[in-house]
C-alpha cells in the first residue's frame, strides 16, 4: 500500500512539475476523451488528479480490508 502512494505521489510531482512549464490552454489532439472529445492539457490534468484520488480510494479500502481479516 505504501509503495503504491508513494509511486502516485511521485507521478503526481512530476504532473505539477510539467503544468509548471507549459502551456495549459493548448488543445490535445494526440487523444479525444470518450464523449467529451478533445480536452486542453489543464482539462487532462483536472481528469488525472481525480481518476488518481479515486484510486488512492479504492487501494486504501482494499488495506484495510485485508487488515481486518
Amino acid at each position: 500500500l505504501e509503495q503504491l502512494e508513494n509511486a502516485l505521489e511521485r507521478n503526481r510531482l512530476r504532473l505539477i512539475q510539467k503544468a509548471e512549464s507549459t502551456d495549459l490552454k493548448a488543445l490535445c489532439v494526440d487523444m479525444e476523451f470518450p464523449t467529451f472529445g478533445l480536452l486542453t492539457r489543464y482539462e487532462w490534468i483536472r481528469f488525472i488528479c481525480f481518476h488518481t484520488e479515486r484510486h488512492l480510494w479504492q487501494i486504501r479500502k482494499i488495506g484495510h480490508a485485508l487488515a481486518s481479516t
